[in-house]
């Protein structure tokens, strides 16, 4: 089996994200508000031939080059060993 997960930090949904934190690894509180305003209203902006686009939201990906985009890709991606155990992968 053969996994790209070059581009996964941008499909990483903020919601699924903080399901996963509050359901599966109980994180709630002040932690999980900490969580939910370090994603909410997030934009993005491209730049092209010196043309900058207007923002737009983000509803997923988390950044890369941050401390938290590792760990909150893992936590995301976390059930994947049983999902591939259960399925006989």
């Amino acid at each position: 089996m053969l996994l790209d997960l070059s581009t996964a930090f941008d499909t990483v949904d903020h919601i699924i994200l903080l399901s996963v934190l509050s359901n599966r690894f109980r994180v709630d509180g002040t932690a999980v508000d900490w969580f939910r305003s370090y994603l909410d209203d997030r934009t993005q902006s491209l730049i092209y031939d010196s043309q900058q686009t207007d923002d737009y939201p983000l509803d997923c990906s988390v950044l890369q080059g941050s401390v938290l985009g590792p760990v909150k890709f893992a936590t995301y991606t976390e059930e994947i060993a049983d999902l591939t155990e259960r399925h006989g992968v």
